[in-house]
C-alpha cells in the first residue's frame, strides 16, 4: 500500500499512517503492510514505537532512491517486545533507531550518513545510529559514515552484518562497532578509518568472516576486547591477506587486549596472495613467492611485470634497475645477465640509454655518464646518438681541412668555393665555383683562372663533380687531355676544339700576310713619305708572332706524334 487514508478519503502521512497502524487498526489486522516511499521524498517521524500494539502480520517500508525518514526527537524509531517483523529497504535513516524486543529486524540498503551530509543524521554526539538490545537483526548493503555518536552498539540479540561499510564514523571511543552481549557475526564488510578502536568488544561473540576487513593503519587500534569477550576471524580473508593460524585450521583467535594495525594482515612483499584457499591464507607466505620478471609489493594479488630498465629475480619487492652502464631493453628481465650493453653514442644510468644530445659524439660502450659524450669540433655539428668523430660535420661556410675519419678541424672556406648552402664539406668535396681551379682535391689552394670572368663559359667549369670542361685538363684546365694533335685550346672559347684542315689553311693565310706586310715594308723604304705606312705594318707583324708560335708548335707536336708511330710500326 502506498499509504491510508483518513475518514476525508484524503492521504495520510508516513507519520499518520504508522501512528494509525501502531494504535491496531483492526482494517490490516494480520496482514503483511508494505509502505513505499516515493523518490527523494523526505518523511517526519515524531519518537515513534512499534510494539504488540502493531497488528499486522509484518511491515515493510521500502524507499525509492533518496528518500528519507528524520525524527523531530532523537529517537527515530523504536521498535519493542511484540513487534511483528519489519524490514526497512532503501532508506536514509536521520535519527536513532532502537531495537529492544526479541523480533525479526531486516535492514537493507539504508544509509546512517555523516553529520555534513545532506541528509543530517539527528543524534546527539554520544548516541549511536543503531541500538540493538535484543531480537533477532539482519543487516546487509548498508552503509555507516561520519556517525558523531558511533556506528552500531550490540547488548543482546543475534545480529548478522553482510557486504557493509563502516567509514570514517567519530565516537571517542569505539568509533564503529561496540559489542557488549549478544551473537554478532559480519560477513564481507569493511572498517576504514573510525576514529577510536574500530571494533570494541566487552561481552558476547563476534566473528569475523568471508573478507571482513579492518583498515585503521599501523599505528591505530583496530580491536579491543576484555572481560572475557571471544573474538575470532573465519577465513577466507580478501586476496592478497592473511591470518597467521598455527593449527592447521581456518579460524583466527584474537587474544584478549588490544591489536594494532590492519586486520587481515596484508601479505609481505615478495610473495603473492591470489588464493582464498586456506592453506594460502594463515602465514605470511601467502600463496607462492612472486615469480621471476615480475615484482610483488605488499598485498600483490596479480604481480607486476619488471617493466624497461630493470630486472625482477624471483621474489622481488621491486624492480632492480641495470646497474650503470647497461640498458634494460625488453619487460619481465629475470636477472643482470640480461641487461644490455650501453651502446656507442649513448650513456646508461639505472638501465634507461640516454642518447648523446647534438654536436657530441661517443665512441666508447658501456658508459654511465653525461660526462662520456664528447664536444665536436669547433663550428661542426652532429646529430644526437653519434658515435663517433666521423659524424661531426663543419657547418655551412666550412670544411674538414684535416680529411682524416680520426678527426675534425674545420676552416673557413675560401674564396671561390661554393659551401654556404650545405653542411658537412671536407677538402675532398669542397665544392668549387665556375672560375676557379685547385691542383688536387687534396689542396686548399683555390685559383682564380684566367677566364673568370666568362662565368659558365670558363674552362674551370666545376660542374656535375668536374673541375674543367671536357677535353681539358692541366692548370687553369687549359691544356687539352688528348695526345694525337686533334685539338688545341682555343683561349676564345676557353675549350678544346677540333683541329680538322683548319690549320694548313691558317698557317697558308698567316704566310700570305707576312709576305704582303715585308713588301709593304720593302716598298716604304725607298719612299720617305711612307713612315706612317711602315709603323703600321711593322705592329700587324709583331701581332703575328703568337699564332706563328702557336701553328709551329702544332705542327712539330704532330710531327714528333707521327714518327713516334712510325717508330711502332717498325718495332
Amino acid at each position: 500500500m502506498d499509504g491510508l487514508v483518513d475518514s476525508d478519503h484524503r492521504p495520510r502521512t508516513i507519520n499518520q499512517t504508522l501512528h494509525a497502524l501502531s494504535r491496531g487498526a483492526v482494517k490490516y489486522q494480520g496482514m503483511e503492510v508494505e509502505l513505499k516511499l516515493s523518490a527523494d521524498s523526505q518523511h517526519t517521524l515524531s519518537g515513534l514505537v512499534l510494539d504488540g500494539n502493531l497488528t499486522v502480520s509484518r511491515l515493510k517500508i521500502i524507499a525509492a532512491e533518496n528518500a528519507s525518514l528524520s525524527s523531530s526527537a532523537s529517537t527515530l524509531l523504536e521498535v519493542r517486545a511484540g513487534a511483528p517483523p519489519i524490514e526497512l529497504h532503501g532508506l536514509t535513516l536521520n535519527g536513532q533507531l532502537v531495537i529492544e524486543s526479541s523480533s525479526t529486524i531486516d535492514i537493507a540498503d539504508c544509509r546512517f550518513v555523516s553529520a555534513s551530509a545532506r541528509r543530517r543524521l539527528q543524534t546527539s554526539a554520544s548516541e549511536r545510529a543503531l541500538m540493538i538490545l535484543g531480537g533477532t537483526v539482519t543487516i546487509s548493503d548498508a552503509v555507516f559514515e561520519g556517525l558523531p555518536g558511533g556506528a552500531i552498539e550490540v547488548g543482546g540479540g543475534d545480529v548478522s552484518v553482510h557486504t557493509t561499510s563502516f567509514k570514517e564514523n567519530q565516537a571517542e571511543r569505539d568509533g564503529a562497532l561496540l559489542v557488549t552481549g549478544g551473537e554478532v557475526h559480519v560477513h564481507n564488510s569493511t572498517f576504514t578509518g573510525n576514529e577510536g578502536t574500530t571494533l570494541r568488544v566487552i561481552g558476547g561473540n563476534v566473528v569475523l568472516k568471508n573478507n571482513t576487513t579492518l583498515l585503521v593503519g599501523n599505528d591505530q587500534l583496530a580491536l579491543n576486547i576484555s572481560h572475557g569477550a571471544s573474538v575470532t576471524y573465519e577465513l577466507p580473508a580478501p586476496l592478497g591477506r592473511y591470518a597467521f593460524i598455527q593449527d592447521g585450521s581456518s579460524i583466527y583467535e584474537f587474544k584478549s587486549g588490544e591489536h594494532l594495525g590492519d586486520f587481515p594482515y596484508v601479505c609481505p612483499a615478495g610473495v603473492v596472495g591470489d588464493s582464498s584457499a586456506a592453506l594460502s591464507q594463515r602465514s605470511p607466505g601467502c600463496a607462492k613467492v612472486c615469480p621471476a620478471g615480475y615484482y610483488c609489493g605488499a598485498g600483490t594479488v596479480v604481480p607486476t611485470g619488471c617493466p624497461v630498465g630493470s630486472y625482477c629475480a624471483a621474489g622481488s619487492s621491486a624492480p632492480t634497475a641495470c646497474k650503470a652502464g647497461t640498458v634494460g631493453r625488453r619487460v619481465k628481465l629475470t636477472s643482470d645477465e640480461e641487461c644490455d650493453q650501453c651502446p656507442k653514442g649513448s650513456f646508461c644510468s639505472a638501465g634507461i640509454e640516454f642518447k648523446c644530445p647534438e654536436s657530441t659524439y661517443q665512441p666508447r660502450v658501456s658508459q654511465s655518464s653525461a660526462v662520456a659524450c664528447e664536444a665536436c669540433a669547433e663550428f661542426s655539428e652532429s646529430l644526437a646518438g653519434s658515435a663517433s668523430v666521423s659524424a661531426c660535420k663543419c657547418v655551412k661556410d666550412y670544411y674538414d681541412f684535416i680529411d682524416d675519419p680520426g678527426d675534425v678541424e674545420c676552416r673557413r672556406c675560401p674564396i671561390g668555393s661554393a659551401c654556404e648552402e650545405e653542411s658537412g664539406h671536407t677538402l675532398a668535396s669542397l665544392p668549387l665555383r665556375p672560375g676557379y681551379w685547385r691542383t688536387s682535391n687534396q689542396s686548399s689552394d683555390v685559383k682564380r683562372c684566367p677566364d673568370a670572368s666568362s662565368g659558365d663559359a670558363s674552362a674551370c667549369a666545376n660542374m656535375n663533380g668536374q673541375l674543367c670542361r671536357p677535353w681539358t685538363t692541366g692548370p687553369y684546365c687549359r691544356v687539352c687531355n688528348v695526345t694525337d694533335g686533334s685539338r688545341y685550346f682555343d683561349s676564345g672559347q676557353s675549350a678544346c676544339v677540333e683541329c680538322g684542315n683548319t690549320a694548313a689553311t691558317s698557317l697558308a693565310a698567316l704566310a700570305g700576310i707576312i709576305l704582303v706586310v715585308l713588301s709593304l715594308l720593302c716598298w716604304c723604304s725607298v719612299r720617305r713619305p711612307c713612315k706612317r705606312l711602315r709603323s703600321l705594318a711593322y705592329q700587324t707583324l709583331l701581332k703575328t708572332r703568337a699564332p706563328l708560335k702557336q701553328l709551329i708548335t702544332f705542327y712539330q707536336a704532330r710531327g714528333f706524334s707521327d714518327l713516334c708511330a712510325r717508330h711502332l710500326l717498325i718495332a
